[in-house]
């Protein structure tokens, strides 16, 4: 996803149900068949510009959760996609990105609340649960990177097989591992530097993917987490703060 709502903190900013922005008029209709994936455009003055998007994708980022910390979503939720087209009401002095970027981005998480609340009539709360979860440590023989340089600038980027970090945290790699494997991973490396590395894997992909291919079949995420970065996960039950889903419905379309 590229787009930087997800950004840690903004709810202890706003509130946990701050519901004191809304849009002034969104438009929301189903995707088209063959909608590409999820994009998600901020837009200037406040509005937001999505395509694609579950109502799971849309209570990740309204509420700054990710997809396997909500719970009791009904089956739609995960697999019908909508398009929504939002505008921010008007005011003598707008707040966007060029002004208070903080501030406008927990505006904008308050009014995707609002829009959820109304249009898809989302009620949800929040708890802990004792789940499952991994431990990201160190391995026997140590990690295998490398302490950022001055010039490697601050990135990281996750996608199918594949993180690359550069003057990036443990923290960060720890949330890019729990968004490949749905559970959440609690960095305990004990490193508090900036590193630069690389982490290739092969995704699971069973029947006739992996038939098909069998040669180009390459390590599984947990052994080339070990080889190549000298680090490893270890398997735990923690307390995960989750979102319960109350209610909801499909939305109308105007």
């Amino acid at each position: 996803m590229g787009f930087s709502l997800l950004a840690a903190g903004l709810a202890a900013c706003c509130g946990l149900y701050g519901q004191a922005a809304s849009f002034e008029v969104a438009s929301i209709k189903p995707s088209a068949p063959d909608v590409a994936g999820l994009f998600v455009q901020p837009q200037p003055g406040g509005g937001l510009r999505v395509t694609g998007a579950t109502l799971k994708h849309l209570i990740a980022i309204a509420y700054e959760v990710r997809e396997f910390q909500i719970l009791s979503a009904p089956a739609w939720a995960g697999t019908e996609r909508f398009d929504i087209d939002a505008r921010a009401p008007r005011s003598p002095a707008p707040v966007d990105a060029a002004g208070d970027p903080r501030r406008a981005g927990i505006e904008i998480h308050e009014r995707l609340r609002s829009l959820l609340a109304e249009r898809f009539q989302l009620s949800v709360h929040r708890e802990e649960q004792e789940q499952s979860v991994y431990a990201l440590v160190v391995a026997k023989n140590g990690p295998r990177f490398s302490e950022a340089t001055p010039d490697s600038g601050n990135l990281i980027r996750g996608g199918r097989g594949l993180i690359t970090g550069r003057g990036t945290t443990m923290q960060m790699l720890a949330l890019n591992l729990a968004n490949q494997l749905g559970r959440q991973v609690l960095e305990k490396t004990g490193l508090r530097g900036k590193y630069d590395f690389k982490l290739e894997w092969t995704p699971d992909a069973g029947g006739v993917e992996a038939a098909a291919e069998p040669e180009r079949r390459g390590p599984s995420l947990f052994t080339a987490l070990q080889e190549q970065l000298g680090l490893r996960l270890e398997s735990q039950k923690s307390p995960v703060p989750v979102l319960v889903i109350d209610g909801s419905r499909r939305p109308s379309e105007n």
